[in-house]
């Protein structure tokens, strides 16, 4: 009997000391995984930081190239107003010039007629 007592109480500390050592590998397995959690953490964070300066360096040239954008359009807007209206002057100017050669044939032409009748009716009398 003192035998199978000695036999339990000595697989019984075989068994204590396994889990003892098997206590302590698993706490260093999950020491371990704890700093690479958090070196994994601090990964994130800085990638996080990162993509955020990118995204705000990305609207800051998306809102300079709006802006160039906007000028460019406002400066061919003045320039086409420019030309329409210089355009209009052309047209206006050869418009009037083909007006006052329309008036000098019509004149020409009236004093002609004019003339014709007053023949015909010298003839007549």
């Amino acid at each position: 009997m003192e035998q199978t007592i000695a036999f339990f109480l000595g697989v019984s500390l075989v068994l204590v000391l396994a889990g003892v050592i098997y206590m302590f590998k698993n706490h260093k397995q999950v020491s371990d995984l704890s700093e690479e959690l958090e070196e994994a953490r601090t990964m994130i964070t800085d990638l996080e930081y990162d993509l955020s300066s990118r995204v705000d360096m990305a609207e800051a040239e998306l809102e300079n190239i709006e802006s160039s954008l906007m000028n460019s359009i406002d400066k061919f807007y003045e320039n086409n107003e420019a030309l329409i209206e210089d355009l209009h002057k052309y047209v206006d100017s050869r418009t009037d010039k083909l007006e006052a050669r329309i008036d000098a044939k019509l004149n020409d032409n009236t004093a002609f007629v004019d003339k014709l009748f007053y023949q015909i009716s010298e003839i007549k009398k």
